[in-house]
């Protein structure tokens, strides 16, 4: 937060910073779900489980053809690949 303040040549009080660290956490979205409601989080929910991969279950084929050729062109093959599996490096002899 002070990152963000500096940023925004802000000076933050302490009582505002604690409302800020209330308001922005997860706790306080979740008890307040009607405030931040949106019509896809009622089909996916509030709060994304995070696992790899779990998009592509939202997009077409064509869709992740489309995302897989940009990515290629924007960062190459090798870090393509590595997005593609979560970060995971993989041996030279499969790329």
């Amino acid at each position: 937060m002070k990152k963000i303040a500096d940023f925004l040549k802000i000076n933050l009080e302490s009582s505002l910073k604690d409302m800020i660290l209330h308001k922005s956490s997860l706790e306080y979205m979740k008890k307040n779900y009607a405030k931040f409601n949106h019509p896809d989080f009622d089909k996916h929910g509030f709060i994304n489980q995070g696992s790899n991969g779990r998009w592509q279950n939202l997009l077409s084929e064509k869709q992740i053809k489309d995302y897989e050729d940009i990515l290629e062109q924007k960062l190459g093959y090798a870090c393509a690949l590595w997005v593609k599996n979560g970060g995971k490096f993989l041996a030279m002899s499969t790329i």
